[in-house]
């Protein structure tokens, strides 16, 4: 039922990246404290992209694990973190209230009531995050999650291409 208009208004850029930035923030505080180091694209550049590829991966290990580390080197100086899921749930409690917003916004937009909907598809590479599946769960019940039915990415490639259809 959502309509172009309800589509436009939805927070568009919510999405992995925001939780890439949270994680990098972790890691530069941690460079901050240890060794009085504030690293970034400006600064160190070549260290700063390999630590972004790094953080990626620590996200994408922490939906299947509980804790991942980071082990990196910036201006000869090293900083070992392990990060958990726990922490980067507290972390990302933000993100996930404005992933609530955005739901009520557009259940209200859309001009049905939340009991009405029958079934939520997670997709994109977010939907893997324990805290986001925690967020979805907790507004619509866990029978109405259809997200292990298909890919979270491949549900992307496919709406894309429905769109281009159109």
């Amino acid at each position: 039922k959502a309509t172009q208009e309800v589509i436009d208004r939805i927070d568009k850029a919510l999405g992995g990246k925001d939780v890439d930035d949270v994680l990098l923030a972790m890691v530069r505080k941690e460079f901050r404290q240890k060794h009085g180091l504030d690293f970034s694209t400006t600064s160190h550049p070549a260290e700063w992209f390999a630590i972004r590829d790094k953080v990626i991966q620590i996200d994408h290990a922490l939906s299947a694990c509980t804790e991942a580390k980071l082990c990196d080197r910036v201006d000869g100086k090293s900083v070992t973190l392990a990060i958990t899921r726990e922490a980067l749930n507290s972390a990302i409690q933000p993100l996930m209230t404005r992933v609530e917003q955005v739901i009520a916004e557009a259940v209200q937009q859309a001009k049905v009531n939340q009991k009405e909907i029958e079934h939520v598809l997670l997709v994109g590479g977010s939907s893997r995050l324990h805290a986001f599946q925690e967020t979805v769960q907790r507004l619509f019940g866990s029978e109405r999650i259809l997200g292990s039915q298909t890919s979270p990415d491949l549900a992307i490639a496919e709406g894309a291409a429905i769109l281009a259809a159109k």
